[in-house]
């Protein structure tokens, strides 16, 4: 087997030098070491899918736990049931493309860099405004459930201006590092493979 899989690659590397040497820079074919990234960075990316989808499970659980208990606990919940739904929307359509390019792997270099590099851009913006827009939400739901679990209402903070303010206080500044943390988190997670096809895109666009 192991023979098998030298053999296949010295001829798959073979016939790529022979498209390579043939076509124009942005016609060159698909690269089996380019092709190994690509892989690489869509198991990154499912890794991120089930995260996703065990943050949903996880609140799933709790709901049904909760479902006999206090409205508001039901209702903070299922705010953050839907959010996990919601990112799992954005997210794991262009894991399903990039999975669908790698088993077919079709198109010369140029395209395929240009679909990943849409793809993964894609992903990354939309969680990073995610971050933005409602981690300063999930903060101030999360201050809020101490409250209403321990008072039996948000009326109690309702009424009272300063924990009102120190809510919006305290979600917005853990937002801020929310945000913050969730554009660190897609550089370290992604960033490399971004500057891949950047670059590799780059030096296609100058050489034609």
């Amino acid at each position: 087997m192991e023979e098998l899989n030298k053999l296949w690659r010295e001829i798959s590397e073979k016939n790529w030098r022979t498209g390579l040497d043939e076509a124009p820079p942005s016609e060159r074919p698909f690269s089996p070491t380019s092709q190994n990234m690509m892989a690489e960075m869509t198991r990154k990316v499912l890794y991120k899918v089930w995260f996703i989808i065990g943050f949903i499970l996880l609140y799933g659980v709790w709901a049904v736990i909760a479902i006999d208990g206090n409205r508001e606990i039901i209702l903070l919940i299922a705010a953050m049931l839907l959010f996990g739904l919601f990112n799992l929307w954005l997210v794991l359509p262009p894991y399903l493309r990039m999975k669908k390019q790698v088993g077919m792997m079709s198109g010369n270099l140029k395209e395929v860099l240009h679909f990943y590099h849409e793809q993964l851009h894609g992903i990354v913006r939309r969680e990073n405004i995610i971050g933005g827009v409602f981690t300063p939400i999930a903060a101030m739901l999360g201050f809020s459930f101490a409250i209403i679990e321990e008072e039996g209402s948000f009326l109690f903070i309702w009424e009272r201006p300063w924990l009102l303010a120190t809510m919006l206080v305290t979600g917005l500044l853990i937002g801020a590092l929310g945000a913050w943390m969730t554009v660190w988190l897609n550089r370290k997670a992604f960033g490399k493979y971004l500057d891949y096809l950047k670059e590799n895109l780059k030096q296609l666009e100058e050489n034609e």
